[in-house]
């Protein structure tokens, strides 16, 4: 698990406060840009800090986007590292963020997919995880990318509870 030093996030959340990189309030989008640049290290300690010193300011939304930055992390690790760390850290975030807000479709996603994924791994129902995913999906809030992961996960749910044309339906979605 990368995490970006304590004393950088600081320095980076002085410049949020300065104006410098992001406007007032929480900087989801600076966030995100950091994770696209390959600082996802830094984007995740500074949301950390960020958290930790507002606790209550958009605090839902806040965790819901550590979560994802924490899970869309377990996808950049190397097969031969173990990603794990970003799914638990995913996991706690998403379930903070929906003691907060039970309806934050990103929170929604991140934890329906990693309970659906882990009750297939286990022999388990996936039906409470693939709920969450489908409240997710029918909010209409995800992107792209995040709609493609919903799909995934769902048809995966419908595949292994033999419902194929729900499966199929599903990864057809996927398409283009």
């Amino acid at each position: 698990l990368a995490i970006a030093p304590a004393a950088e996030a600081g320095a980076e959340l002085a410049r949020w406060d300065a104006g410098e990189v992001a406007p007032a309030g929480f900087p989801a989008a600076r966030l995100l840009a950091l994770a696209a640049d390959g600082r996802r290290d830094l984007a995740i300690a500074a949301i950390e800090l960020w958290l930790e010193r507002h606790p209550t300011a958009g605090s839902a939304d806040a965790y819901a986007l550590l979560g994802e930055l924490y899970f869309e992390g377990a996808a950049a690790v190397p097969s031969k590292v173990d990603g794990t760390e970003y799914i638990r850290g995913a996991a706690r975030a998403a379930k903070t963020a929906l003691a907060l807000d039970p309806g934050a479709p990103l929170a929604l996603l991140n934890l329906g997919t990693i309970e659906t994924l882990s009750a297939l791994i286990a022999g388990q129902d996936p039906a409470r995880g693939a709920g969450r995913v489908e409240a997710a999906l029918a909010s209409g809030a995800l992107d792209r990318a995040q709609r493609r992961r919903a799909r995934f996960a769902l048809a995966k749910a419908h595949q292994a509870a033999f419902r194929p044309a729900e499966a199929d339906r599903q990864l057809r979605g996927l398409l283009p």
